[in-house]
Parts: C-alpha cells; structure tokens; sequence
C-alpha cells in the first residue's frame, strides 16, 4: 500500500488483488521471506510487512507500523510479542519463552542494543531497506531475520515516547 493510501480513512482503503507465488519446492524459511520481499518490489511496494500466522503477534498495529515508515519516522518497525504479552498468551511453550529471552540477553550484550526480542515475526520495511539489504546472500534458514540485522551498520532505537508496544530501528546509511 502506498503512503497516500495509508492516510486514507479505512472505508476509502482500496487493497489489490493479492498476487499468489508458489514455489516448486520449499526454500525454507528465509527462502521464503526472499522471494516474498521480491515480489513485493517487483510490484511496486513502498512499505513490506511480514507477520508470522502463529497469534503470538496482533495484526492491530499494522497500520501504525505502516504509518511510522510512511510518515517518515524510521525505515524499519519491529513489533514485539514479548511487549505486548502475546507470546505465551498466543501458544508460544514456555521453554522456547524463556529461550527466546536469554537468546535476547545475549544479542543485546554482544550488539550493545536493547530489544525485546530478536527473534520477532513481525517487520515492516521501507523499499529503501529492502533494496539495500544484501537478502540473496543470506541464509535460506531460520538464521535469516539475524543475519539482516546483525550483519548491517545498524543504529537500534527503543522509541520510549509511544505507548505501542514496538520497536524500531534506522539504519545509519540511510541518515
């Protein structure tokens, strides 16, 4: 959806057809995030949002999301399961939790950063982004999400002035 769509009332929002790809055979899950930010762009998308179908993450703060990038905030959005307390309450077990919080402990004292979590499934992404992420030379596994944010001259910020639970980043080749 374009900026200038986003800003449209709900009632005025006009969604395309969805363009459905299927691959001949399964390239995993970074594979699968790759070619999907692909045909995003190739269709012209100016704002990519990946949501993981699990309901650990709520599909309310997508139009915020969307909105951040299209307004110009910053060129990336992370929601968090963990801020908003959807991860057990959406059927993560409990021994991937407490996992996914000391894998977390360990990212932020290595990267000097301070997310909720890492391992989120739910990222919008400005075109900009995604045209200068190096996303072929990334895994095809699950290590995808981490190889595009620790491998990249990232700046992380934690938008303490909202109430949303969210995370954001800006990437400093961007600035």
């Amino acid at each position: 959806m374009t900026p200038a769509a986003m800003k449209r009332p709900p009632s005025q929002k006009i969604f395309p057809t969805p363009t459905v790809f299927t691959h001949e055979k399964n390239l995993g899950y970074g594979g699968n995030q790759k070619s999907c930010y692909r045909l995003a762009l190739a269709e012209g998308a100016d704002i990519v949002i990946m949501v993981h179908p699990d309901s650990q993450y709520t599909p309310k703060l997508i139009t915020a999301m969307a909105s951040m990038i299209a307004d110009g905030l910053y060129p990336c959005v992370l929601g968090s399961r963990i801020l908003g307390n959807y991860a057990l309450r959406g059927g993560m077990p409990l021994w991937k939790y407490v996992a996914n919080r000391f894998l977390t402990l360990a990212e932020n004292i290595l990267l000097g950063a301070k997310l909720s979590e890492y391992h989120t499934g739910y990222r919008a992404f400005s075109r900009e982004i995604l045209e200068r992420l190096p996303l072929s030379a990334n895994s095809n596994d699950f290590v995808f999400d981490n190889e595009n944010a620790g491998a990249n001259p990232l700046v992380w910020v934690h938008d303490r002035r909202s109430q949303l639970p969210h995370e954001v980043f800006r990437r400093s080749l961007l600035d």
